[in-house]
Order: C-alpha cells, then sequence, then structure tokens
C-alpha cells in the first residue's frame, strides 16, 4: 500500500508538473505577448459585455487592450 502512495504521488506531481510553462522574464517570448494587443470578444449581451468591459479596465496590465464586437455571434 505503501508503494501505490508514493507511485500516486509521483504520477500527480509529474502530471502538474508538465502543465507548467517556464519562460525567463527577459525572453522573447515575453516580449511578444508583452508588445501584443489582447482582443476581449463582446457578444451583445450588454450585462456580460459592460461587465468584461469593467474588469479589463480595472484589473488589465499586463497589455493593451481592445474591444472586439461580434455582431453576427448566435449562442445556443
Amino acid at each position: 500500500m505503501k508503494h501505490f502512495f508514493t507511485l500516486t504521488f509521483i504520477c500527480l506531481f509529474t502530471l502538474a508538473k508538465t502543465q507548467t510553462v517556464a519562460f525567463a522574464s527577459d525572453s522573447k517570448v515575453i516580449k511578444d505577448i508583452q508588445r501584443s494587443t489582447t482582443l476581449f470578444m463582446q457578444i451583445g449581451d450588454t450585462t456580460y459585455d459592460n461587465a468584461v468591459k469593467r474588469a479589463v479596465e480595472k484589473y488589465w496590465i499586463i497589455t493593451d487592450y481592445d474591444f472586439l464586437i461580434i455582431k453576427s455571434l448566435k449562442i445556443k
């Protein structure tokens, strides 16, 4: 039973570690992300769109951002 728990812990740790990708703060990937513009989609639901817009304006500091308006989006 002890080996089962040890093996389970090792497998879970390995799986958790594979979910992260580490980049140095001066890496090309991070610099490209910082220079990009993040687009947030507005879907036509006023309540949702306004909540997203307020949250982005208040908290988003990573990159420049803009809002993309989708007029023909149909949500099922």
